[in-house]
C-alpha cells in the first residue's frame, strides 16, 4: 500500500475539507456543463436570447468553463486554470442573468453563482492541494529532475585515510581537499 504524504502546513481536517469542497464544486460545474452539452443547440439559442455578444463563441466558452473546469476541479488537474474557467462563467452568469433579480436564489438571484465564484477564486489562490493530480505530477517531475541530476548519481565524498597522507619519508604530502556538493 502506498503512503499518502500530506503537506504539514495544514491540518488533516483542513486538507480533507478543501479536497471535498473542490470535488463537490467540480461535480456541480461538470454536471451543469454536461447538461448543456447534451442539448447544445438549445443552450446556444438561450445564450443568444440573453443578449450576450457573439453567442456562437460565448456558448462554447461557457460550456468549456463549466464542463472542463468542473472536471479539472474534480481531479485537481490544472486546478488554477479550471478555477479561472469556473470563475469566468460565474461572473458572466451573475452579470447577465442573476444580478437584476437580487441576492436570494428563490427570486432567481445570484447567491448560488456567487458562492461558486468564491469557491473558484479560492482554488485559483490555493491550487488543488495535496490530494490532486497537480501535486502528484509536480512530485513526479521533481523526482525525475533529481534522478537526472548528476550530483545525485555521483558517489559521495569519501575521506582519504590518514596513512595515505604521508610519503615514505614521513613527510606529509599535499592532497587537495574534496568537498561534497551541497544540495
Amino acid at each position: 500500500m502506498r503512503r499518502i504524504e500530506i503537506e504539514e502546513t495544514q491540518p488533516v481536517t483542513t486538507t480533507f475539507g478543501l479536497t471535498l469542497l473542490r470535488v463537490v464544486v467540480g461535480a456541480i460545474m461538470a454536471a451543469h456543463g454536461f447538461q448543456k452539452l447534451m442539448d447544445f443547440d438549445a443552450f446556444q439559442g438561450q445564450v443568444a436570447k440573453l443578449g450576450l455578444p457573439f453567442p456562437e463563441i460565448m456558448a462554447p466558452l461557457a460550456l468549456a468553463g463549466e464542463l472542463l473546469g468542473g472536471l479539472g476541479l474534480i481531479f485537481g488537474l490544472l486546478t488554477r486554470v479550471a478555477g479561472f474557467g469556473v470563475l469566468c462563467v460565474m461572473v458572466v452568469t451573475i452579470g447577465w442573468v442573476n444580478l437584476k433579480n437580487g441576492l436570494f436564489a428563490e427570486n432567481g438571484g445570484f447567491e448560488f453563482p456567487l458562492t461558486l465564484a468564491a469557491c473558484a477564486l479560492l482554488f485559483i489562490a490555493i491550487g488543488g492541494g495535496p490530494f490532486s493530480l497537480d501535486t502528484l505530477l509536480r512530485k513526479r517531475a521533481a523526482r525525475r529532475a533529481i534522478e537526472a541530476d548528476e550530483r545525485w548519481t555521483k558517489p559521495p565524498y569519501v575521506p582519504v585515510p590518514e596513512e595515505a597522507l604521508y610519503e615514505d619519508a614521513g613527510r606529509r604530502r599535499h592532497v587537495p581537499e574534496r568537498r561534497v556538493p551541497r544540495h
